[in-house]
């Protein structure tokens, strides 16, 4: 029969790296917010080819907005996962009951954070834009 251990260690380094990287993602969408929110009619000059560069830079940060939007629920996924085998885990190892715990507290934290998706984010502030 074969037995299969988990190392708490190693779960609770995949929580971490997990939240950190939902940390540099929430990140970026603000980032990639503020940009899109700096994009008006008066960014940019009536020229052509600025026209024509607005144009594909705004549709470069709508498909970029989708990755990020692709990579949050890909997150949210992989956070919703590692929560139920922790669940699975408290369930049958007592000694491990606090430690599993605390990571589902913080895999809940975080999928909470999730559940509000990539819009709930504010874009960072950011200084006067120049006219080109």
């Amino acid at each position: 029969m074969n037995e299969i251990k988990v190392n708490i260690d190693t779960v609770q380094s995949n929580v971490k790296a997990l939240n950190g990287m939902f940390d540099q993602l929430e990140s970026g969408v603000q980032g990639v917010k503020a940009v899109q929110g700096l994009q008006t009619t008066t960014t940019w000059t009536d020229i052509p080819s600025c026209q024509q560069f607005a144009a594909a830079y705004q549709a470069g940060l709508v498909r970029l907005q989708q990755r990020l939007n692709t990579t949050w629920q890909n997150i949210r996924d992989q956070a919703e996962a590692l929560r139920d085998a922790a669940a699975a885990l408290a369930a049958t190892d007592e000694a491990s009951q606090q430690e599993l715990a605390q990571m589902q507290t913080s895999l809940d934290a975080l999928l909470a954070r999730a559940a509000r998706g990539p819009e709930a984010v504010a874009p960072v502030p950011s200084g006067p834009m120049r006219a080109i």
